[in-house]
């Protein structure tokens, strides 16, 4: 265990022991994050909000299964997703959001069209996108989080990012991709363009 993961793990069993004060230092060390992971997934502030307050309560009741060689982020981030699965319903994969509505955390022109376009991925190719290159989780992580086979979140990465490219050129403006992912060369289907995927950032 590494020293930065030592408060984590301090945090996490104070939690377990019932600490009022530790459930408050999680919730202000992870709750931006989860908003922005939350908005990305529902598309709006309401929605995100009540998200995120449903992951805080389950992460709450289910603090007794948090295992510690796992960072709290990526817990979260695995509840946050699996809620935000089961409110879309058994049809998320095929789910497309509306426009997003209300202001979006860092709000710009560029972050509005990176909202817009993911809100047309379906479910799955947006959460892999977002927990890969909007809160930078490794894919090994993203894995976690998704709860999902690793081949099909690389395959989620590959064809979401090629929907984001496509949309972008179909719109003759920017590519519409979270910065992270913009470096990555296009064409993600196949062995080839899935391993691009993994060794864009930081994969052993």
């Amino acid at each position: 265990m590494t020293n930065g993961q030592a408060p984590e793990r301090d945090l996490s069993r104070r939690c377990r022991a019932g600490d009022d004060r530790a459930y408050a230092e999680l919730v202000a060390a992870h709750g931006r994050g989860l908003f922005t992971l939350a908005f990305r997934l529902v598309g709006s502030r309401a929605g995100a909000e009540a998200l995120v307050e449903a992951t805080i309560l389950e992460a709450f009741r289910s603090i007794e299964r948090h295992e510690e060689r796992l960072p709290l982020s990526v817990w979260l981030a695995g509840l946050c997703v699996r809620q935000a699965r089961r409110r879309a319903g058994s049809g998320a994969a095929r789910r497309l959001l509306p426009r997003p509505t209300g202001r979006i955390p860092h709000d710009s022109q560029d972050e509005q069209g990176l909202a817009d376009a993911l809100a047309g991925l379906p479910f799955e190719e947006r959460a892999a996108v977002v927990l890969r290159f909007v809160l930078g989780l490794t894919v090994a992580d993203a894995v976690v989080a998704q709860d999902v086979p690793h081949a099909a979140v690389v395959a989620c990465l590959a064809r979401g990012l090629d929907r984001l490219r496509a949309g972008g050129e179909s719109r003759a403006g920017p590519l519409p991709v979270p910065r992270a992912a913009r470096a990555l060369p296009a064409g993600g289907g196949g062995r080839a363009g899935r391993a691009r995927i993994l060794v864009g950032r930081d994969e052993p």
